[in-house]
């Protein structure tokens, strides 16, 4: 009887999980064409990805995470001041984070 007891106030006790607001999640993949042979090329294909960004993020409601490949930088984002400040300006203005990933 004690351990039935001990159950049902455990229970009773144990916080109570509601649903809460769905996660979204926009993964922005471009398909290159070209190899990313010259800067040039890549610059297109941060172009392309950018253009792809712009379209997720006018969705409703936005997303709350946004995934970028690793080819979508021109450069390392940490070691370039200018892709950094691009890259912090632009979670900041869509209210978003952003996952990058990195080329070797």
């Amino acid at each position: 009887m004690a351990a039935i007891v001990g159950v049902l106030i455990f229970d009773s006790a144990r916080p109570r999980f509601r649903a809460t607001k769905p996660f979204r999640v926009a993964a922005v993949q471009s398909t290159f064409a070209k190899i990313k042979s010259s800067i040039a090329v890549h610059q297109e294909n941060f172009r392309s990805i950018l253009r792809l960004t712009e379209i997720a993020l006018r969705s409703n409601p936005p997303p709350d995470l946004l995934v970028w490949p690793e080819s979508s930088m021109p450069g390392p984002v940490l070691a370039d001041q200018e892709s950094h400040k691009f890259v912090m300006d632009l979670a900041a203005s869509a209210e978003t984070d952003l996952l990058l990933g990195r080329s070797t």
